[in-house]
């Protein structure tokens, strides 16, 4: 009678497929914020509203540019109390700050009536871009990336490029569409808003909250026979 024999073949367990490494996520929600700062770190977006501002209250070009500079120099105040937060908060709330702040603005700026109320709010909200949401985005890929740091910035950097090249000819068509230069702030506020969510969602303060290292780098193992580990053994002991 013949027996049939049991196969005894031993199949090594499949590795876990490995993941996708949160810190390129971290990149994209830091570029969609890169991004959407432009709309007040970029002065090419406010130079679309100029003739309209010009045509409705007669404002001379010199008149709206002085928000720029003193956006510029307010952004110097608001940038070392957002490094603070940063140090202690993150990156995430920052950027979430910061939009809420621009978001508010451009708003309001939709509905403004006379030269102080435009000065006042377009200084607030450059401020913030420049000085919070912009920095915050670079920051966060530094706190994920080592190795890849200067190449996840670099290609990070091209998000202010971009939204120098969309973001005017995005408001100009809703303000040719639309027939109102208000139109185009609100139209702005929700480039933000678009902007800033990836942010909240998505980035965590360093790898290490989740687990991870930078990089994606697995955890260091050393083994017995590692002579650092032996010679640290030995001066423990004396």
């Amino acid at each position: 009678m013949q027996l049939h024999r049991a196969n005894t073949t031993v199949v090594p367990p499949r590795s876990p497929r490995p993941r996708l490494f949160h810190g390129w996520w971290v990149a994209c929600a830091a570029y969609a914020a890169a991004f959407g700062s432009v709309v007040f770190y970029n002065p090419a977006v406010l130079g679309v509203f100029d003739a309209p501002l010009e045509a409705e209250f007669g404002w001379q070009r010199a008149q709206v540019a002085l928000a720029v500079s003193l956006g510029s120099l307010a952004a110097a105040v608001v940038a070392p109390a957002a490094g603070l937060v940063m140090d202690r908060r993150g990156t995430r709330w920052v950027i979430g700050s910061a939009a809420f702040v621009m978001i508010t603005g451009t708003l309001l700026l939709s509905r403004i009536q006379v030269l102080w109320q435009f000065v006042a709010l377009y200084t607030l909200g450059r401020a913030f871009a420049t000085g919070a949401m912009q920095p915050a985005a670079f920051i966060a890929i530094a706190n994920w990336f080592v190795r890849w740091r200067v190449f996840v910035a670099g290609v990070a950097s091209t998000a202010q490029r971009l939204g120098a090249a969309l973001l005017p000819l995005f408001a100009a068509f809703v303000i040719g569409v639309s027939g109102s230069w208000r139109a185009g702030w609100v139209a702005l506020a929700f480039v933000i808003a678009a902007a800033a969510i990836p942010a909240l969602l998505l980035i965590y303060r360093r790898p290490e909250d989740r687990g991870l290292r930078p990089d994606g780098d697995a955890e260091p193992t050393s083994s017995p026979s590692d002579p650092r580990r032996t010679r640290c053994r030995a001066m423990a002991w004396g």
